[in-house]
């Protein structure tokens, strides 16, 4: 775990720039109001050296991910 270890910092800021350049390519939708909901989340988990919150977060965008995913191939 990244808040744990003392790379939290460095670790969100990869994320930052993988999310951003995602977001970049997507619609705005409900979908990625979400995802950033749980970035967001993981800030303040990385702020309060809150590692549990940022695990809860990386497993709500994994779920989002999958749904997501999960209704683009069943159409």
């Amino acid at each position: 775990n990244s808040i744990i270890g003392g790379t939290a910092r460095t670790t969100m800021a990869r994320l930052d720039s993988l999310w951003d350049a995602a977001k970049a390519q997507l619609p705005r939708t409900e979908f990625v109001e979400r995802v950033q909901g749980q970035i967001d989340l993981m800030h303040n988990a990385v702020e309060r050296k809150r590692a549990a919150d940022a695990d809860k977060a990386a497993l709500h965008i994994e779920a989002l991910v999958n749904a997501e995913l999960n209704k683009l191939t069943s159409k």
